[in-house]
């Protein structure tokens, strides 16, 4: 890698103890060791490494450095950029969650990770042809707002919320279950290639990982911690939007759905209705949906001093 700079070693520390499967705690260690005493080059930060780990094997330390050096190296050629939880880049409600990612790859406008107006817009694949309409709907509001809109290029409501930014010229933000050399689902990758001309994709997943079930679940962690607040489109009540949506509720932040009762014909609210009858969601009334996003547009507002006090 040549000479790297202290932010740049940290990083590479980092990636290093992922790779070597040290836990969050060995993570965490290094990062406070390194706060204290600022890293100057690889060797710094192999040292810090050491230490976290306490009893090290050195072998298994060496080779997960060159790994961490090669998902550098190679991301950097595939303009992927690579920031920590201490850079001012990293998404600010993200870092508030105690199950934050330490590392986030990004490709494509990196500016938009830092701002404070997020919406996340979430629901089913198979969706029906109302909800693709009212989650394009919803998400072109928002984008004309100058919120970020944030979802999963999945087929379905994700990807309606994305086109809705996206053919409004506003941003948007995709959170993937794998590494960025690649897109999931295969179908989405004009989408993706159009999210690129002004906002992001974004992984916790260094390039060569593909997805799986696991990796959607972690996926869900992030999805809830980048926002203060979440739209639940529509879905089942056993799905993973579900699963999605009681992570956004355990964080503390707002979650909405579709009110049933003024839902059309075909619309599958089973999911909107278990989050109403447990008190977990608030009710979008799209009869009237204009005032409803502008209720949920203050609410977020009132609610950032909560989150980031004076």
């Amino acid at each position: 890698m040549g000479y790297i700079d202290s932010s740049s070693a940290r990083k590479l520390g980092i990636i290093a103890l992922q790779q070597a499967n040290a836990d969050r705690q060995k993570i965490i260690r290094f990062i406070r060791i390194t706060a204290k005493q600022p890293l100057r080059d690889e060797l710094d930060a192999k040292n810090a490494a050491s230490s976290s780990l306490q009893k090290p094997n050195s072998l298994v330390l060496n080779n997960a450095f060159d790994r961490a050096k090669e998902i550098m190296e190679n991301s950097e050629k595939l303009s992927i950029t690579v920031i920590s939880s201490a850079d001012d880049a990293y998404p600010p409600y993200l870092r508030l969650a105690n199950d934050h990612p330490f590392i986030l790859y990004v490709k494509g406008n990196l500016d938009i990770l830092a701002s404070y107006n997020t919406i996340g817009i979430i629901g089913a694949r198979d969706a029906s042809r109302q909800g693709i309409q009212i989650s394009w709907k919803i998400a072109e509001w928002f984008a004309g707002k100058d919120f970020t809109i944030i979802s999963g290029l999945s087929i379905g409501i994700d990807a309606a919320a994305h086109r809705g930014a996206v053919y409004s010229k506003g941003k948007t933000i995709a959170l993937l279950a794998h590494g960025l050399d690649m897109v999931f689902p295969a179908e989405n990758a004009l989408l993706a290639n159009r999210i690129l001309g002004r906002g992001a994709l974004v992984s916790e997943h260094p390039i060569g990982v593909e997805p799986n079930c696991q990796r959607f679940g972690l996926r869900d962690r992030i999805y809830a911690g980048m926002t203060p607040a979440t739209v639940v489109v529509e879905c089942l009540a056993n799905s993973g939007t579900i699963y999605t949506a009681n992570e956004v509720i355990e964080k503390g932040r707002l979650l909405y759905t579709i009110s049933p009762e003024v839902a059309p014909s075909g619309w599958k609210s089973e999911g909107s209705s278990s989050l109403l009858s447990r008190k977990l969601a608030l009710p979008i009334d799209i009869s009237n949906i204009e005032e409803s996003l502008s209720k949920i547009a203050a609410a977020i507002e009132m609610k950032k001093p909560s989150f980031f006090p004076q």
